[in-house]
């Protein structure tokens, strides 16, 4: 025996459902629903009694309110003496329900809702349990109000697993039927009253199934909020004693199924209401089949009345007296059709089926019957021939008809464009005429009026009237397609449909798209074309033109997909792709599904914070293509990941001697087309070096001929400005650039006429440090604080070597001290500069030799005093630049240095005493004096 369970979930505070059953204290109910408190998972135990709110049925005990709670699994019906049911009056809301399926169907454990009202609602909010199989089972609903609206989560995978509404009202976001690993498994709905309803409709069907997957009985109803149609006749079925019939209600897009008995049902199956013109031919009623239709004395008629009569009329001719039935009117009008069955002395009618026959003398053009328009938005312009009539409305089918007003405007003479100030809801619109001393009037055109920040809806692409994809009757349904979600399906190599073209400028909004595998889409009007939603699927041709395309692209759960090897995405113009993760491959695995195509050509530009998906199945899968100054940024420093796929062919220039130029500004790495014929930097690549240190391997020019004069300049960015190296750096065939602090430069070539390198040198100032970096005063011949060498982690370190110079001195002596540690000692008096050599390799192996930042080492009897220190006496100081010092009556050396160590002056003062000393330099210097091995140090102010 195997446990499965229930993960049950409802999006916190979200209210749907049939709002004209909802209370207010409904919903404030669900608004409140999603309150943050802390759950606590509990497990049914049964044992006091039924009662769901009995805090000792519960283990650990307590309120079960909120909280997470498991019904489980049990071998026989004595481990299980109550089976739960919430009951009363009160609204009850729980975080997730968790209910265990027994393989074998004997002890299932169930959940009763049967509360005392309708509109009391049971409501499972959201969440997951960690042994959750989405497994759903043994629930009843007898009497309130069940939601479950979490999508993808009340899924019935199993044979034996089962739902049953027997009254009140279970509700739903989805319903799966079946199990994803296995195409021969899925459970059972059983409504035999009250009703079931499933917004988004059903997933998984499973069509194998004895008996279907859902069986209506008695007064059960299904409604699903979608234009539903079963996989099979009998997925939905009455069981051996109901017939299903099932409606569609266009207006509120809504599928009904309800159950008739066969024994004593009459009616037409197909009972919705037609539209045409007259001449037109209508749709053939059929008869239900069923057991009064099966009497071999049933003679059937079909009748007619015409509106304002009372009396049906018998229609004549063939067919008139068949279980199918094609009715043919004489003149417009609006007509109301039964069928009459009499059967000895028993009569039948089935209801009315209303036909609404407009005149054949008004032409509407264009010709659209059905059209969703937001409040505030304008719908298609219509005209109508003849003119000099009037344009009406109604808010019934089939009116009474009323001149337009306030409510509805936009009808000047015989032109409609209609705009509606609300309330949302269906029209009815008509155009009359008096054509012969008669009124005429033309067909019904129904407006579902929507609220003006409505939810989007999905429209297929039909290119019904032209290739115009901002106009509203090329799609279906007949609807602007702002902000909605657009499918246009693949176009059949023989077909003459005409591919949209987006064309009206401004700004423009789809919530979510999917352009199908030869299929061709083109933006060239829109300055934004901003994608809401979270699926975008290019499978076939997109062109972008112009504007700005986004797609929500701060935000990384979100996904922009040219997945499909016919897929083929092409920028054009200054276009710009904006999106935070850009996939081009169907697959997380390189070595699995397929690839798509991103062409970028002129100046246009593609932004994103990640790419990924790049297919290795097939070499011309997942390929970005790239032309004259067409880019791609991808964020951050990812040069590592795409020089790989540069060296795959993933990244690629069609055009003969362009190739791929790759660099990091800062923010984004940036990739482009370069002419490699082009006057040029022979080599490319980033290199690095340290502060005042000229870059190792000169930068040298290329593709210089017929070129007789240029400058080398650099600056902070890519994209300049660009600046004069200090002095100019003209006509010299190679630089060896240096900077004096860290950070990123670029550097270029430009000539006389103002013409710059191709690409340019990127040169990386890195600081290559030393810890403790704070100046030591040690002994002769004591160790100081231990050096370590500081190397920043992009590099991969091959050697490091010491060194060391006096202050002062350019001369290097080196330690013979190698590794990442040096510990100082020193055996001469004297200020040491100490500093390494590291041998590093960069991330794309690249070799350097770098010099690090030093720390000052003085060694011996030496310290920095004040002008009041033994042995040294300076004063003025500060001065103006004639001062006198003493070093005591012995010979002694004076020297002073900038604070750079470069000595500025030095004299050997060999009668000792007070000298005289002119100094006209500004600033601050450091004086030294040493006499024998006796040293001082000491500051200079001049002003």
């Amino acid at each position: 025996m195997k446990n499965f369970y229930v993960c049950k979930k409802v999006k916190p505070g979200f209210v749907t459902g049939k709002v004209w059953r909802l209370t207010a204290a409904l919903l404030l109910f669900l608004s409140l629903s999603g309150t943050a408190f802390a759950q606590v998972a509990q497990t049914w135990t049964g044992a006091e009694n039924t009662r769901f709110t009995n805090e000792n049925n519960w283990d650990p005990a307590g309120s079960p309110v909120g909280n997470n709670l498991t019904i489980p699994l049990k071998t026989d019906s004595t481990q299980a003496p109550f089976q739960l049911l919430v009951s009363g009056t009160d609204n009850i809301s729980v975080n997730w329900l968790e209910v265990a399926y027994a393989t074998d169907n004997q002890y299932q454990p169930t959940v009763t809702i049967e509360l005392d009202e309708d509109t009391a609602v049971f409501n499972v909010v959201t969440g997951s349990a960690s042994n959750c199989d989405y497994q759903f089972t043994g629930t009843i609903v007898k009497k309130g109000h069940y939601t479950s609206l979490k999508s993808n989560v009340a899924r019935l995978d199993e044979v034996n697993s089962w739902l049953r509404v027997e009254g009140g009202i279970a509700e739903f976001r989805n319903l799966l039927m079946g199990n994803s690993n296995s195409p021969s498994r899925g459970g059972k709905i059983y409504v035999s009253g009250g009703e079931l309803i499933v917004r988004d409709g059903f997933g998984r069907m499973w069509t194998g199934r004895a008996g279907g997957q859902v069986e209506i009985t008695k007064t059960g109803k299904v409604t699903v909020r979608t234009n539903f149609t079963p996989p099979t006749e009998n997925w939905i079925n009455g069981g051996e004693d109901y017939l299903i019939k099932r409606t569609y209600d266009a207006v509120f897009n809504v599928t009904t199924f309800t159950a008739l008995h066969k024994d004593s049902v009459f009616d037409v199956l197909n009972a919705e209401t037609q539209v045409l013109v007259f001449g037109e031919a209508t749709d053939t009623l059929r008869l239900m089949e069923s057991g009064i239709l099966s009497s071999p004395t049933l003679v059937l008629t079909w009748k007619y009345r015409k509106e304002g009569e009372l009396a049906f009329k018998s229609f004549t001719g063939p067919g008139a007296d068949a279980k199918a039935f094609a009715p043919v009117f004489s003149e417009p009008g609006t007509y109301f059709v039964i069928c009459e069955g009499v059967d000895g002395a028993k009569v039948v009618q089935t209801s009315q089926v209303m036909f609404l026959v407009a005149s054949d003398a008004i032409t509407l053009s264009p010709k659209i019957d059905m059209q969703y328009v937001r409040i505030g938005e304008t719908g298609v312009e219509i005209t109508a021939i003849p003119a000099g009539g009037t344009w009406k409305y109604s808010r019934i089918q089939g009116g009474p008809y009323m001149a337009l007003d306030s409510t509805v405007t936009g009808g000047v003479e015989n032109k409609l464009s209609p705009v509606f100030k609300g309330p949302a809801g269906n029209y009815y619109l008509v155009y009359e005429t008096e054509i012969g001393g008669k009124i005429h009037r033309s067909y019904e055109m129904l407006y579902i009026i929507e609220a003006a920040n409505s939810a989007g809806k999905t429209l297929t692409w039909t290119g019904r009237f032209s290739n115009d994809a901002n106009f509203p009757a090329n799609w279906t349904p007949v609807a602007n397609p702002y902000n909605n979600t657009l499918n246009v399906n693949a176009f059949d190599s023989a077909s003459v449909l005409p591919y949209p073209v987006f064309a009206k400028p401004g700004n423009f909004a789809i919530s979510s798209f999917t352009f199908a595998p030869n299929s061709r889409v083109t933006f060239d009007g829109p300055d934004t074309i901003s994608t809401t939603g979270s699926n975008r699927y290019v499978q076939g041709t997109v062109d972008l033109i112009k504007g700005v395309m986004t797609a929500r692209p701060t935000e990384n759960n979100q996904y922009f997909r040219i997945e499909r090897p016919e897929a083929v995405f092409t920028l054009h113009g200054t276009s710009k792709l904006w999106v935070y993760n850009l996939l081009m491959g169907s697959h997380s695995s390189p070595t699995a599904g397929t690839g798509g195509h991103l062409h970028i050509k002129d100046n246009a530009t593609v932004i994103c914070s990640n790419i990924d998906r790049f297919c290795t199945v097939d070499s011309t899968y997942s390929r970005v293509y790239l032309y004259d100054n067409g880019q791609i940024h991808i964020a951050g420093d990812v040069r590592s990941a795409q020089q790989a796929r540069i060296e795959m062919g993933k990244y690629l220039c069609p055009v003969e001697d362009w190739e791929p130029f790759m660099f990091f500004d800062g923010e984004y790495t940036i990739l482009k087309a370069r002419n490699t014929k082009s006057f040029s930097i022979a080599d490319a690549k980033n290199a690095y070096t340290t502060a005042n240190t000229p870059l190792e391997e000169a930068v040298t020019l290329i593709n210089v001929e017929g070129i007789t004069a240029w400058e080398w300049k650099w600056s902070l960015s890519p994209h300049g400005p660009w600046n004069s190296f200090d002095p100019q750096a003209t006509n010299l065939p190679a630089i060896n650039p240096s900077f004096s602090e860290s950070g990123s430069y670029f550097v270029i070539a430009e000539t006389s006429e103002g013409v710059q390198t191709s690409n340019f040198k990127p040169v990386t100032v890195i600081e290559l440090g030393i810890t403790p970096d704070a100046s030591q005063e040690i002994g002769l011949n004591v160790n100081g604080d231990t050096l370590n060498a500081v190397v920043p982690a992009q590099f991969t370190v091959t050697s490091v070597s010491w060194y060391y110079r006096l202050a002062g001195s350019e001369d290097y002596v080196d330690t013979y001290v190698t590794g990442m540690q040096y510990v100082p000692n020193f055996g001469t008096v004297g200020v040491y500069e100490v500093f390494y050599v590291a041998e590093v390799q960069d991330e794309f192996s690249v070799q350097y030799f770098l010099i690090s930042n030093s720390v000052t080492i003085t060694a011996g009897n030496v310290g920095i005093r004040d002008n009041r220190a033994e042995f040294l006496n300076i004063y003025p100081n500060p001065t103006t630049g004639l001062f006198y010092v003493d070093g005591g009556h012995q010979e002694y050396r004076l020297e002073i240095f900038d604070l750079t160590g470069k000595v500025l002056m030095s004299r050997q003062l060999t009668d000792g005493g007070r000298q005289t000393i002119n100094f006209n330099r500004k600033g601050m210097f450091i004086v030294k004096v040493q006499s024998g091995d006796e040293l001082k140090i000491g500051r200079l102010i001049v002003h």
